[in-house]
């Protein structure tokens, strides 16, 4: 199973400096099966929430095996 968290950051941070820390928002998405059925599920999620990235931020979509250092959400 994959960890699936998503990151709402500022355009500045790169993905890979988009961390719980200093993400604006963070959402923990159900495991998924494998990378693929991941992103998938994060994308089809997003696009169906009320909060927009605006011009200044983006959305970041980190998944990985076990906990990979994304910790729980809370």
């Amino acid at each position: 199973m994959v960890s699936v968290v998503v990151f709402l950051c500022a355009l500045a941070l790169s993905p890979s400096e988009c961390s719980r820390a200093t993400a604006v928002d963070v959402i923990a998405l159900p495991a998924a099966p494998d990378e693929q059925a991941c992103l998938h599920a994060a994308q089809a999620t997003l696009a169906g929430l009320a909060v927009r990235a605006d011009s200044e931020h983006r959305w970041i979509i980190k998944c990985g095996r076990g906990n990979d250092g994304l910790g729980p959400v809370g």
